[in-house]
């Protein structure tokens, strides 16, 4: 498997990951799972989606509810054109 191949097959996961723990309002998983899709977004050069997967960090760092609620509606619309 190509680094890319490998993304792609996780892509479903990741992302609900992502919006288990914000369901949860668990900071620690959400902080995990963002960081780890920033990293990835990176990798790929998704420019744009990117910063928001690092607000959405940075928000689960700090409790920040609103803010992370903000950022996962951002980075859902992202996500889907990344599709």
């Amino acid at each position: 498997h190509t680094l890319a191949s490998q993304f792609l097959a996780d892509w479903d996961a990741q992302v609900a990951g992502l919006e288990q723990a914000m369901v949860a309002r668990h900071a620690k998983d959400l902080l995990i799972q963002a960081h780890t899709l920033k990293s990835l977004l990176a990798m790929f050069h998704a420019n744009q989606a990117r910063p928001v997967a690092g607000g959405l960090e940075q928000a689960a760092r700090t409790g920040a509810w609103p803010a992370a609620e903000t950022c996962w509606q951002e980075l859902k619309v992202h996500l889907d054109l990344l599709r």
